[in-house]
């Protein structure tokens, strides 16, 4: 019976609105979840240049 209410759905009937009959139908449980990265940890991609200034300082040095 606890896995109906996310897989199946569990059977019930609900008043319709602006109506006196009831619909049959079925309640259905769906999750969501989301993972937000934080802002404050996105960083910049590495610039084309960064590996030639690297180069050129391992020289020079």
């Amino acid at each position: 019976m606890k896995n109906s209410w996310f897989k199946d759905g569990v059977p019930c009937e609900i008043l319709k609105v602006n109506s006196n009959r009831w619909q049959k139908g079925k309640f259905r449980i769906k999750i969501t979840l989301q993972f937000c990265l934080d802002e404050a940890e996105i960083t910049q991609p590495e610039s084309p240049l960064d590996d030639i200034r690297r180069k050129i300082n391992e020289v020079s040095t």
